[in-house]
């Protein structure tokens, strides 16, 4: 695996985590807008 694949797979696992977080009350909960979000966000990242 090449250093600069590996940089980015860590920084996508870093920026997940960090949207987890920032989102976890709203994972919880399927009806909110921020549950939809989440998705959307880490579909961005790609």
């Amino acid at each position: 695996m090449s250093q600069v694949l590996l940089i980015k797979v860590f920084g996508f696992f870093i920026a997940s985590l960090g949207i987890v977080w920032v989102s976890r009350s709203s994972l919880r909960d399927p009806q909110s807008h921020g549950f939809y979000r989440f998705f959307v966000w880490e579909g961005g990242f790609h």
